[in-house]
């Protein structure tokens, strides 16, 4: 239900857009749009997760959000705005399913932010680099 939630709200935002500077700000746009407290939490954890990504990059576990988890549940996902952030700003909407030895099969949401390889893009992993130290200051109201 998350996965199918969450993608009622951002796939109709980024229809015509493309993650970046310019959908960004529309995204922040409507961030600010809303309720000064709930915008203030949403945007505080935001700016949280994006200041740990800007310091590290190449870490997967910083670029993936748990979407299920509670805390995001209750402080950023019901916010207007708050989600068109994350794909404005480059995160996938990802349902992962994973099959253990056991063959029990385990589904969760997240939202994935990839980075492109250094190794063989250095010019995209720079202007991508480049737009994630924006993203933080994007968010400071």
């Amino acid at each position: 239900r998350v996965f199918a939630r969450d993608r009622r709200v951002v796939k109709p935002f980024m229809d015509g857009r493309t993650p970046g500077p310019d959908a960004l700000a529309e995204a922040t746009g409507l961030l600010s749009a809303g309720s000064e407290q709930d915008g203030g939490v949403a945007r505080r954890e935001l700016h949280k997760l994006f200041e740990r990504v800007v310091a590290h990059p190449e870490s997967e576990a910083c670029r993936t959000i748990n979407a299920m988890n509670k805390v995001f549940r209750a402080k950023v996902a019901p916010v207007p705005g708050a989600l068109e952030v994350l794909v404005a700003a480059g995160f996938e909407l990802r349902l992962v399913v994973e099959t253990s030895d056991s063959g029990v099969e385990t589904k969760s949401v997240v939202y994935f932010w990839p980075e492109p390889d250094l190794a063989s893009d250095m010019d995209g992993w720079t202007a991508w680099f480049d737009f994630v130290k924006t993203v933080p200051e994007a968010l400071v109201d």
